[in-house]
């Protein structure tokens, strides 16, 4: 018992989730709270996310319900994530990111997460956190009739084809 709630996720036929392009169907979702609860069971589809992130041992997943659901208090939507945090040992900063954008800044939007324990098909997968997909949406990131959202989701494959830029480090 870690004192998080526990988000348990069993794929049919306990099939691995492999892909960030095609999700696992029919998968089984339940979540429980710190004191034992069960605050959530659903139906969902469940598939792989994120770019260097997906490469390590701790894989982070992306959630999507066939409706609006609440997830651990957080506004209802239909799209979460669960974030592997696999690159950072301490587990704290993303958390003062997150804390950061919400308390201490004057941001529109910050995502919202909870840490949670993690047991996909009976196996227990650490600490992660789970919160709210990046998306233009009222209750996400509200860009308004003429804003947009943009994402870069891919490294470029070679220098000629770069699609990215570096800062250079200020000491």
């Amino acid at each position: 018992n870690t004192g998080l709630p526990t988000v348990i996720i069993n794929t049919p036929n306990n099939v691995a989730i492999t892909s960030k392009e095609t999700y696992v169907e029919n998968t089984m979702i339940s979540i429980v709270n710190a004191i034992g609860e069960e605050e959530l069971s659903e139906e969902t589809n469940v598939k792989g996310r994120g770019n260097s992130t997906w490469g390590q041992p701790k894989k982070p997943y992306a959630v999507k319900f066939s409706s609006k659901e609440i997830v651990l208090s957080m506004p209802k939507d239909k799209s979460w994530v669960l974030l592997a945090n696999y690159l950072d040992p301490t587990l704290i900063r993303n958390d003062i990111a997150f804390y950061m954008g919400h308390e201490m800044s004057n941001l529109d939007y910050t995502p919202r997460y909870q840490f949670v324990s993690l047991v996909l098909n009976g196996e227990n997968k650490g600490i992660y956190q789970m919160g709210e997909k990046l998306k233009i949406s009222d209750d996400r990131v509200n860009v308004g009739k003429k804003g947009f959202l943009m994402e870069i989701d891919a490294r470029a494959k070679t220098e000629e084809d770069a699609r990215y830029f570096e800062v250079p480090h200020v000491s």
